[in-house]
């Protein structure tokens, strides 16, 4: 039986480079991403040297170190280097950087490694920080759609990962990767019918937009493929 598309990666995180995610293609000024990344990171880590060498004026160069120590998780969670993107993050959190987004990322790489080795430490540890993330920023979307991924697919929690999905589809109509998320939800616990309205008012929805991007279109196909094979299941 063919799987509806699920327009997520299964554990928690979708990457993207700011120029192109593949690595060899030149961005501005003629260096590869790979060249970029390497050098970027070799020199928040000399920033992050100097300033953590200068022990009399720690607490003047803190915010300074949080912010690159949090650039630095980011250039490892593009890496997918689960271990140093986490220290990166922690490190930043110590150093006053005690943002919902910085928690959030924090979710990431550990929900991440935590697939990957398949520990129920760092899942559970994930859990606490997108969690945390919601304590400071309630209305953060991408943090409950990590969450309620989480909830479902690692923690096995299938009700309440599928009851933070609907709230954040109710919530935030044009989340659309949440309804792509909710309506694979459905399927899986059996709910077809459910599915596959979700999938028809969202496909009814996307051709309304005036845009005509590639996103805006490759949702539309996925969802419309999504809507023939709940059809033909349903038949």
């Amino acid at each position: 039986m063919k799987k509806l598309v699920l327009l997520v990666v299964s554990a928690l995180v979708i990457i993207t480079c700011a120029c192109n995610d593949m690595p060899g293609v030149g961005c501005k000024g003629g260096k590869t991403i790979r060249s970029m990344q390497k050098s970027d990171i070799e020199q928040l880590k000399k920033q992050a040297a100097k300033y953590e060498s200068d022990k009399n004026k720690m607490e003047e160069h803190s915010s300074r170190l949080s912010d690159i120590y949090f650039k630095l998780g980011e250039k490892y969670l593009e890496k997918r280097l689960w271990d140093l993107a986490i220290a990166s993050f922690e490190k930043s959190i110590s150093y006053g950087k005690n943002t919902a987004f910085n928690h959030y990322s924090l979710a990431i790489a550990m929900a991440n490694r935590g697939r990957d080795l398949k520990s129920d430490r760092d899942i559970e540890a994930a859990e606490y920080q997108y969690r945390r993330a919601l304590e400071i920023n309630g209305d953060f979307p991408d943090a409950i759609y990590g969450l309620s991924i989480l909830l479902f697919y690692e923690k096995k929690e299938k009700e309440e990962g599928l009851n933070l999905m609907e709230k954040l589809v109710a919530g935030s109509p044009t989340y659309y990767r949440a309804h792509f998320a909710l309506g694979r939800f459905y399927y899986e616990t059996n709910q077809l019918k459910k599915a596959l309205t979700v999938y028809e008012n969202l496909y009814s929805e996307l051709e309304k937009k005036s845009s005509d991007s590639s996103t805006i279109r490759e949702y539309r196909e996925k969802c419309k493929e999504n809507i023939q094979l709940l059809m033909q299941e349903l038949s």
